[in-house]
């Protein structure tokens, strides 16, 4: 799903670059100028939060905040019920996280 934020120059177009990808995003992240790999794993970590951002919207996250707030819902049934990992709930509930979920939305509509 993460993918559908890819442009071309960020795609893989042989095996050699699926391996130097993969490598990459298992590794600790490490921004090679000359690595279009490294380009490639910056981008779908990225693309991670922007994922947030379309499968947990901000209709849904105010609706969680206030369940959590009432003592209705509890972080790991917000996770449950919006079908994605608990380490991002938490992170789309940070208060924080409207101002970087804005940035994320101006950059996918670039």
């Amino acid at each position: 799903m993460v993918h559908i934020f890819d442009r071309q120059i960020v795609k893989t177009v042989n095996p050699e670059m699926i391996e130097g990808l993969a490598k990459k995003i298992v590794g600790p992240l490490e921004i090679d100028a000359e690595s279009p790999e490294s380009l490639m794993a910056s981008v779908d970590r990225l693309a991670e939060f922007q994922a947030v951002n379309l499968l947990f919207p901000r209709a849904a996250r105010t609706l969680a905040r206030t369940k959590i707030s009432s003592n209705e819902m509890t972080v790991r049934e917000i996770s449950e019920w919006a079908s994605i990992p608990e380490h991002f709930v938490q992170l789309a509930l940070d208060s924080k996280w409207e101002d970087f979920s804005s940035i994320l939305d101006s950059l996918s509509s670039s």
